[in-house]
């Protein structure tokens, strides 16, 4: 709804001007969540799955150009954070209903000690478990991301990854973007990296990569 209203704000003049939304890790998730909205509505409001109704070329006046998914959350790491993860996994359901606000799993941090002490640094970095709640409310957008991917389509898409990415799975990510629906669509995976692709040492070359994709167009 901000970015639509700010077509609309003659300061900015960006009607009729390329616009990329860049997504990191659940931006990345929100960013799809966008785009799948966008093909709801271009139906009429219907949520219609047909791969043929929802092709990138009916596409209904993109609100975005790109879209640059940098480690997108769609589908968690495949250890599961480990046996205590799989187990809050299969116990998801039921805990969510019995102790929804109970702090059960940290996610990692970067390796990286310089960004790991900013993060502990920010203030706006949350620090403590991730609640029951939030962990299931992930799995299901991840649920239903997969239940959908093969009716999302994007003008165009650039999806960047961490071989070593400790907190998404990037074999996950790469089946997404298989099935998604584009004209012009890339998916960069580099190995010497891990969630932060474009902060972390000897990311210099994930960089160029979204840099040059977004000035290509």
């Amino acid at each position: 709804q901000f970015c639509a209203a700010q077509l609309g704000e003659p300061t900015y003049q960006l009607a009729g001007k390329p616009r990329f939304v860049v997504g990191m890790s659940m931006g990345g998730t929100i960013a799809i969540q966008i785009a799948r909205n966008s093909i709801i509505k271009g139906n009429n409001g219907s949520n219609n799955n047909n791969n043929n109704s929802s092709s990138s070329s009916s596409h209904p006046n993109p609100l975005f150009t790109g879209y640059v998914l940098l480690s997108p959350a769609v589908r968690p790491p495949d250890d599961m954070f480990g046996w205590y993860g799989r187990v809050l996994q299969a116990l998801g359901s039921v805990l969510n209903a019995v102790a929804p606000q109970a702090a059960v799993l940290q996610v990692p941090f970067s390796e990286d000690p310089v960004l790991r002490a900013a993060a502990m640094q920010d203030e706006l970095v949350v620090k403590q478990r991730t609640y029951v709640r939030v962990a299931h409310e992930f799995l299901r957008v991840y649920a239903e991301i997969d239940a959908h991917a093969a009716s999302i389509a994007f003008p165009g898409v650039l999806v960047v990854v961490g071989a070593r990415d400790p907190i998404v799975s990037p074999s996950g990510i790469r089946r997404f973007v298989e099935r998604v629906q584009s004209p012009d669509k890339q998916m960069r995976v580099f190995d010497n990296l891990g969630h932060e692709v474009i902060r972390e040492p000897g990311c210099d070359a994930a960089r160029e990569t979204v840099l040059t994709w977004i000035a290509e167009r």
